[in-house]
């Protein structure tokens, strides 16, 4: 038998619902304070944040070196960090200008992806009529794809090239859409190419920053590696006819013990070219001169090379430790605030001098309901004054809305409960 008459269950009814309703306006929710349909401005609040970065106990004494624009031959010239393409040190970066065979890092790649290494190339009529520096081919004769990527990166064959882009492609120039494709997906933007082989052509050019970035791209794939880094290289015609060996004439791999390339070059148009690479703590640093200098001036590129190398290494990589946990207020949740997360640990090539600092944006419109993994803010870090990468603060769980819906989904489920209770009591 129920310890209650009909009326007491009616009026402790009425008493839950109406301590519901009190304690939801009493809540500091803009919902329940006569604000439910406000809207906020999309403002964003800036908080600076301390960073915490660990460093190698070798960390570079060669604080003293530095390098200005105006020290180099080169028209244009830069320095990009190879894992991240942040540029180091610039000298007309972004200006288009001829390139040279530096054009054939990009169609050496695109053959090691694309091709077979064991693919047989027959030399066309076009191939063979390509002009200095060639391999002196002939028409119909017939070689081994890998064979002529050392051919082309080690002593630089314009015929060459061209072989290996009709091979892959059909023709030159769907070979060039290939390449341009293929340079957008990497970042060179600002880049368009129309032979395979980098000769002066109307409307192929690049610029230092370009082709640093496809430099830093082929130095990530081993076998590009390889041939780069070879010495010599011989090979035979297939049918026979000939018995060829090719040198590098990357002179930067002898005077550089962290060298890795990665290829010269030289048009009347372009001036002497050279996109080279170190290693610097396991990590690639690459460099590009486009224009340093015409002859009889050959050495300046090599110059200008290491000059800026010079620089690179002055550069060690560091740790930069995030917090892994933090809060953030949200409006109109069934709860103020809210748990986000940044889960990473970013690697960073930095001098001495170097500043290093975070920044955390909190977007102000973070309102109700909010689902895990919705993005409520953005984490920067900056060197120097730039924004150098972006975080999305994610949120680790949902918070509900504090709305009318809510209340009467609560309003329903306690009476439910408390109907529940009396019946059983």
């Amino acid at each position: 038998m129920s310890l209650f008459g009909e009326d007491e269950v009616c009026k402790r009814m009425i008493g839950v619902v109406v301590a519901f309703i009190v304690i939801c306006m009493s809540q500091h929710h803009p919902v329940c304070a006569g604000n439910l349909f406000a809207t906020q401005d999309s403002l964003r609040t800036e908080y600076s944040v301390k960073l915490e970065y660990s460093m190698k106990p070798e960390y570079s004494t060669m604080t003293n070196y530095s390098l200005k624009p105006e020290e180099l031959h080169a028209k244009s010239a830069v320095l990009i960090d190879g894992e991240t393409g942040r540029i180091l040190f610039e000298k007309n970066s972004h200006e288009k200008r001829s390139n040279a065979s530096t054009t054939k890092i990009l169609t050496c790649i695109l053959a090691i992806e694309n091709g077979n290494m064991g693919d047989v190339v027959e030399i066309s009529h076009k191939a063979a009529s390509m002009p200095k520096v060639n391999m002196k081919t002939k028409a119909g004769e017939k070689y081994r794809l890998k064979d002529l990527l050392y051919a082309m990166m080690l002593e630089s064959y314009n015929d060459v090239a061209v072989a290996v882009a009709e091979r892959l492609s059909g023709n030159v120039e769907n070979f060039a859409k290939m390449m341009n494709e293929k340079a957008i997906q990497i970042g060179a933007y600002n880049s368009n190419f129309v032979t395979p082989n980098g000769l002066d052509s109307d409307n192929h050019y690049s610029t230092a920053y370009d082709m640093a970035l496809i430099g830093a791209y082929a130095v990530k794939n081993e076998i590009f590696l390889e041939i780069t880094n070879t010495k010599s290289y011989s090979f035979n015609e297939l049918t026979g006819k000939r018995n060829i060996t090719v040198y590098n004439r990357d002179r930067f791999l002898e005077v550089d013990k962290n060298a890795v390339g990665i290829k010269t070059g030289f048009t009347g148009k372009a001036g002497y070219c050279f996109v080279g690479a170190i290693n610097n703590e396991g990590h690639k640093m690459v460099s590009c001169v486009l224009g340093s200098g015409w002859p009889p001036n050959k050495r300046y590129k090599w110059d200008d090379t290491e000059k800026i190398m010079g620089l690179a290494k002055t550069y060690k990589y560091k740790h930069i430790q995030l917090p892994l946990h933090d809060r953030i207020k949200v409006s109109r949740g069934v709860r103020d605030y809210i748990n986000v997360a940044v889960n990473d640990e970013y690697l960073l090539a930095l001098k001495n001098d170097d500043e290093v600092c975070a920044k955390r944006i909190i977007f102000d419109y973070n309102v109700a309901p909010i689902s895990k993994d919705q993005c409520v803010g953005l984490y920067y870090i900056i060197v120097n004054g730039e924004v150098e990468k972006v975080y999305e603060l994610k949120a680790k769980e949902k918070v509900d809305r504090f709305d009318l819906k809510y209340c009467m989904k609560k309003i329903i489920e306690i009476l439910f409960l408390t109907n529940h209770v009396f019946a059983n009591g």
